[in-house]
């Protein structure tokens, strides 16, 4: 399984099929972690930060700006594996709170969307992670 993961790895230090994304090498790294592999000297941490951007905290592709509640999620939580505390952690957070409906449920984006659970979990544990990497 750890062999078949890391053909996705890509020499920016990402993983994703036929380029790297934040989504993707987030995912490889916790199904990493969880196999018990070493993280260390993958180079992911290098490719999270060129994910990072200060207008939502993450975007899933190097140097764009487009922001989703799932990119948020994917860079904290790829952060917090790698232990490294993200550069933008206040504009992750005030992204992921403004991603909040009325209905107290969170959806994709900021502006509107439906509420899913998914999006709800999403978001918490995002704030969840940000929170324990301040103490």
């Amino acid at each position: 399984m750890i062999e078949f993961i890391l053909r996705f790895r890509n020499e920016d230090g990402g993983f994703g099929h036929l380029r790297s994304t934040l989504h993707e090498t987030s995912r490889a790294l916790e199904m990493l972690r969880r196999l018990g592999y070493l993280l260390e000297g993958l180079g992911a941490e290098s490719f999270i930060r060129r994910c990072e951007t200060p207008v939502t905290g993450f975007a899933d592709i190097p140097h764009t700006s487009l922001g989703y509640l799932e990119f948020v999620h994917a860079g904290v939580l790829a952060s917090h594996r790698l232990a490294c505390r993200p550069v933008y952690t206040k504009q992750c957070a005030a992204f992921v709170l403004n991603c909040q409906n009325r209905n107290g449920g969170f959806s994709r984006a900021m502006h509107g969307g439906i509420a899913t659970m998914e999006y709800t979990w999403h978001a918490i544990h995002a704030l969840h992670l940000l929170t324990a990497g301040a103490q």
